[in-house]
């Protein structure tokens, strides 16, 4: 009778871990999908780069976005937050175990507990053991449970979150990266321009200077300029190996990233105006989607705490098979079986809970805190990288144009020259200010390029924030 009561409990409990495993809480669908489908890789919908019209740079970053390490690592937190949530989710869940085993001893007649049973008849020496059982046990908390799960869900909706603010970062940096590639390459061709212009420059005067026809400090200056100028060649050749230095370990390969330096601008239409290209919004910040989701953790370790004050019923049953023989232990009598169920709770824990409970509420506060700080600083970030963005833009146009004069200036002392009115020193002069322009235009609309991907990270929300925000991380 023991037996089938056990028996009973046994099937019971059975059935019942598989009720709660359908009905028991779990996380949306939508963040379930996510939280196990992430896609690290670029998508048509966050691909802001593209509006920059650039083969090479789109293959950089989506290069960086697929092999680079900082992406690895934010793949590699997305991972430890899947395998948390198991964790936490299998904790509250029952534990079901078996076991079997087999054991033969040989007991000591001098053994003070056996010596008085060795003469008496059918006293056995030699003894053989079987025995395999089938157990079952589950503490159930009927207050922590829920916000246990609400947590473990806030902290998958963080870790996916973070994923996003990685891959928006690695675009960013990589863009920000390969402009100044190109920015430094520029400027170093320029100055190659200028040098050489210097030296003619040079030349010319040196000839003056012999005839007497010019001052020994015009002949200086011209000397110093073009000196300082041939210095600052091989200072822009290192700032450039840096930084496609740079670029090769944000896109995880250093051969990837000399190949994509080394590949000729593609780009002839320039930027595409943002308009339809960007909503600015804090909603779409995964950054701050991340530091709401925590929010919501926090709030829930406070209910997980308090939960502690109250009683868990924990549930436990047993059923074994025990023989001398291996062909006994199928035998009715060889079974032997056990249940039981409980309530427990503390009584006098010393102030452990409290201390607990005001633990998570300080984690609650710090939380709110970053809230708050993140709020003030997605807010400050895209006031900043519009702001800029408006003057750099303002900045690249006006010397933009100031480079187009010069270089109209310097065709017509070209053809001036030609034709025998000037002379050789001041179209010489005339070069160096249309290169120095050139130079200040290139620096300008880098600068305005960075500026306007500063601002896309600053406003970027991919599909997966969205995701995130959609499925139970409210606000406070």
């Amino acid at each position: 009778l023991v037996a089938l009561v056990a028996l009973v409990d046994l099937v019971a409990l059975v059935a019942l871990v598989a009720l709660v495993a359908l009905v028991a809480p779990v996380a949306p669908v939508a963040l379930v999908a996510l939280v196990a489908e992430v896609d690290i890789g670029p998508r048509a919908s966050d691909a802001w780069w593209l509006v920059f019209n650039d083969p090479v740079l789109t293959a950089v970053i989506e290069r960086a976005l697929s092999d680079g390490p900082a992406t690895e690592q934010a793949a590699a937190r997305l991972d430890r937050a899947r395998a948390g949530a198991r964790a936490t989710r299998a904790a509250l869940l029952p534990q079901i175990g078996a076991g079997a085993g087999a054991r033969a001893f040989r007991q000591s007649l001098q053994d003070p507990m056996i010596r008085p049973f060795a003469s008496l008849p059918g006293f056995q020496r030699e003894l053989e053991r079987y025995d395999a059982s089938l157990s079952a046990s589950w503490e159930i908390d009927f207050v922590g449970s829920a916000p246990r799960l609400r947590a473990i869900r806030a902290t998958a909706a963080a870790a996916v979150a973070d994923v996003a603010t990685a891959r928006i970062t690695v675009a960013a940096e990589t863009a920000t990266a390969y402009f100044n590639v190109r920015e430094l390459q520029t400027r170093r061709e320029i100055a190659r321009l200028r040098v050489d212009t210097l030296e003619r420059q040079r030349a010319a005067l040196r000839v003056r200077l012999a005839a007497g026809t010019l001052a020994p400090i015009d002949f200086d200056r011209i000397e110093g300029e073009a000196e300082a100028t041939a210095a600052a060649v091989p200072v822009l050749e290192a700032l450039l190996a840096g930084e496609v230095a740079r670029l090769g370990v944000l896109v995880g390969n250093a051969d990837a990233a000399k190949a994509a330096a080394d590949t000729p601008v593609q780009n002839t239409a320039g930027p595409s105006e943002l308009a339809g290209q960007l909503k600015i919004g804090l909603g779409q910040r995964p950054d701050i989607v991340a530091a709401r989701a925590r929010l919501v953790a926090a709030d829930a370790g406070i209910e997980t705490a308090r939960s502690r004050r109250w009683p868990k019923l924990s549930i436990e049953t047993l059923v074994a098979t025990v023989a001398s023989q291996p062909a006994a232990m199928f035998l009715p009598s060889a079974t032997a079986a056990q249940g039981g169920a409980g309530l427990m709770m503390p009584l006098f824990d010393f102030g452990r809970i409290g201390a607990a409970i005001a633990d998570a509420r300080g984690a609650r506060l710090a939380a709110l805190a970053d809230y708050r700080q993140t709020l003030l600083q997605a807010a400050a970030d895209i006031e900043v990288a519009t702001v800029t963005l408006a003057r750099r833009r303002s900045e690249a146009g006006r010397q933009t144009a100031a480079a187009v004069a010069l270089g109209r200036a310097e065709a017509a002392a070209t053809a001036t020259y030609r034709a025998g009115a000037i002379d050789l020193t001041t179209l010489l002069d005339t070069q160096r200010s249309s290169l120095a322009a050139q130079e200040n235009a290139a620096i300008a609309e880098t600068a305005s390029s960075k500026a306007m991907v500063a601002l896309f990270r600053a406003s970027a929300g991919v599909d997966s924030a969205g995701e995130v925000r959609s499925v139970g991380t409210e606000a406070p």
